[in-house]
């Protein structure tokens, strides 16, 4: 038995084919919300209608990670003994990002003149005015964050303006950077310390929290120096040009790399003090 003959198109003994009725045109106000036109005679299942307001008896939601069901840190575990990180005692802290409970952040600003800013090209008054101004606002972001403000300075007109805003007033004991950092760490002891400039014209609250937050962290600057730098216990800094690279090595593969505009952008060079001024950070 052979094939079956294929009719042709006229032949009039054909069948005609029948086909799907398309869709009536939807008028001009309700064609942006129309479905598409192979969706428009769909039709959902009754279940999944039905589930779409309220759940189905008998169904109950699984969390993807059981552990993570009632937050980050489970209030207690299977023995009902209290998680580590919601204690109330103790340096753990129940947010992750919050300073740990218990232990004090000692910042230490340096400050050896307000004379000081001699490559800005400005006259003294002018450089005083500015160093005044920068030295508050790194102060007012140390103490918004929690910690304990300390002024290292040997100078006698910006001891009596940190004593004058109720401030911790250090004896570095030496001239330099590296012995005024050194004389905070000792004064720290075992509480965590934070060596802070006092040329950062756009550093906040958050900038100090990020640093701070858990030591070790250095925060570099915009030329390769150090504009921030956490740690515990001894240190040996090493200040100057290209100090970020030096200070990193010394702190080990622990340590934090803190990259943030208030930590970076300082007031080194003529042309720092004409970006400030343009983007509104200097009057």
């Amino acid at each position: 038995m052979g094939a079956p003959r294929r009719q042709a198109r006229d032949d009039p003994t054909r069948r005609p084919r029948r086909r799907r009725p398309l869709p009536r045109p939807l008028p001009p106000a309700a064609r942006r919300r129309a479905p598409p036109p192979h969706l428009q005679g769909h039709r959902p299942h009754p279940r999944r209608r039905a589930s779409r307001g309220r759940r189905l008896p008998g169904r109950r939601r699984r969390p993807l990670l059981p552990h993570l069901e009632g937050g980050l840190h489970p209030p207690e575990d299977r023995l009902g003994r209290p998680h580590p990180a919601r204690r109330v005692r103790g340096r753990a802290s129940s947010v992750p990002g919050e300073p740990r409970r218990g232990a004090r952040l000692i910042c230490g600003v340096p400050i050896r003149s307000f004379a000081g800013f001699r490559r800005l090209g400005l006259d003294v008054e002018t450089r005083r005015r500015l160093a005044r101004r920068l030295a508050g606002r790194v102060v007012t972001a140390g103490r918004d964050a929690g910690c304990v403000v300390v002024v290292v300075t040997d100078d006698p007109d910006v001891a009596a303006w940190a004593r004058s805003s109720d401030l911790e007033v250090l004896d570095p004991g030496a001239p330099g950077l590296d012995a005024a950092a050194r004389a905070l760490v000792e004064r720290a002891g075992d509480e965590p310390w934070l060596v802070l400039h006092a040329d950062l014209p756009a550093i906040d609250a958050a900038d100090v929290a990020a640093v701070g937050e858990d030591p070790p962290a250095i925060a570099p600057s915009l030329d390769g120096g150090t504009s921030a730098i956490s740690g515990r216990g001894p240190f040996p800094f090493a200040y100057g040009d290209g100090s970020f690279a030096r200070h990193l090595a010394r702190l080990g593969a622990t340590a934090r790399v803190v990259v943030r505009p208030g930590l970076a952008f300082d007031l080194d060079r003529p042309r720092h003090l004409a970006t400030a001024r343009r983007l509104g950070m200097l009057p």
